[in-house]
């Protein structure tokens, strides 16, 4: 279990604090702007077994992620969509420097 905190800071000044998975989870969908990241791959960067993996954790986990993006976004649109049956799709530009 990772408690570390990172913090990434947007273009007009202000900062998103991320979990340790909520930065692999951004990272992972940032790497792949044009094609959306199943929740496979997001589990499996996690380090996490898919197979016993609960999808309802990413889904709070992904919730989360979305309200901290819009909370320093001046932008309405849904940062994060979820296409059914393929996966999760970043919909906002983020660079993510490791």
């Amino acid at each position: 279990m990772h408690n570390t905190t990172l913090t990434l800071h947007s273009p007009t000044g202000k900062i998103l604090t991320l979990s340790h998975r909520e930065f692999i989870l951004l990272r992972e969908l940032a790497q792949s702007p044009n094609t959306p990241v199943s929740a496979k791959q997001i589990i499996e960067a996690w380090g996490e077994n898919w197979i016993n993996f609960e999808k309802n954790r990413l889904e709070l986990l992904l919730s989360r992620l979305r309200t901290k993006i819009k909370n320093i976004s001046d932008d309405s649109l849904k940062p994060i969509r979820a296409i059914r049956h393929q996966g999760y799709h970043l919909m906002i530009p983020v660079q993510v420097h490791n």
